[in-house]
């Protein structure tokens, strides 16, 4: 945009918080146009880094929707999250939140301040089939838009739980996190059932476990293929019994 002559002429220096001021108004518009119409319009925060026939299972509507949550922050490598997310394609529409890849900002951001010593940084995006390089980003400019962007993150993953119809977590790491953790509680809060993958042989915190059905939690002693599987069975009996399910648009 910056590059680009109409926008200069139009609007001048489009910074990082005028995108996000953007974005956070084009959500509200939709969501308060989707709410307002009778009935109410079924909808959903879409990005493209899905793959291409999740965006056609949605404009079917033909498969329950599910919202993906587990660890982000710490790790780097993805390989197993996508190999569930892509067993459950068979048999659900599956929102991943980190197709939108904000906390990459953050985490940059954050990284940043630890060196004290920087006044514009470089961040890389990593994409399913390619990388991106923003070279030369003023941290002056992110620190202005910083507080939206991260409010932006826990907005937008709680209105998509909203928009689904259960939540399926993937607890890759024995340690806790806090996104998850406020991922199932808003998924309670607004009626979604809760399904957990624990892929160690030790039970979670009971903190954790007191939020969770002990019928709805698969975990123990078995290879990761052999729980993935068993949590998809578990879904596929379950999924006609979820609350919201039978008024979405799946016929």
């Amino acid at each position: 945009m910056r590059k680009d002559a109409m926008w200069q002429k139009a609007l001048g220096a489009v910074t990082l918080k005028d995108l996000a001021e953007w974005r956070h108004l084009a959500i509200e518009l939709v969501q308060r146009y989707a709410e307002q119409t009778l009935p109410p319009k079924d909808w959903i925060i879409f990005a493209k880094e899905h793959r291409v026939d999740t965006f056609v299972d949605l404009l079917l509507g033909e498969k329950p929707r599910i919202y993906l949550s587990y660890h982000i922050t710490g790790h780097e490598e993805f390989t197993d999250v996508q190999r569930f997310m892509k067993k459950l394609s068979d048999f659900f529409i599956c929102i991943d939140p980190y197709t939108i890849k904000d906390w990459d900002v953050v985490k940059a951001y954050d990284d940043a301040l630890r060196q004290m010593n920087k006044d514009s940084i470089d961040i890389e995006i990593k994409y399913s089939d390619y990388c991106h390089k923003f070279s030369d980003i003023p941290l002056k400019e992110i620190e202005e838009a910083i507080d939206l962007i991260r409010t932006q993150i826990v907005e937008r993953d709680f209105q998509l739980i909203a928009n689904v119809h259960a939540t399926v977590v993937y607890h890759r790491d024995e340690k806790p996190s806090y996104g998850v953790m406020a991922e199932i509680i808003h998924s309670l809060r607004v009626d979604r059932p809760v399904y957990v993958l624990y892929p160690f042989k030790t039970r979670p915190s009971p903190f954790f476990e007191h939020f969770i059905k002990k019928e709805n939690m698969i975990h123990g002693d078995k290879s990761i293929e052999e729980l993935e599987e068993e949590m998809i069975s578990k879904l596929r009996r379950d999924y006609k019994d979820w609350p919201t399910y039978k008024a979405a648009n799946c016929d």
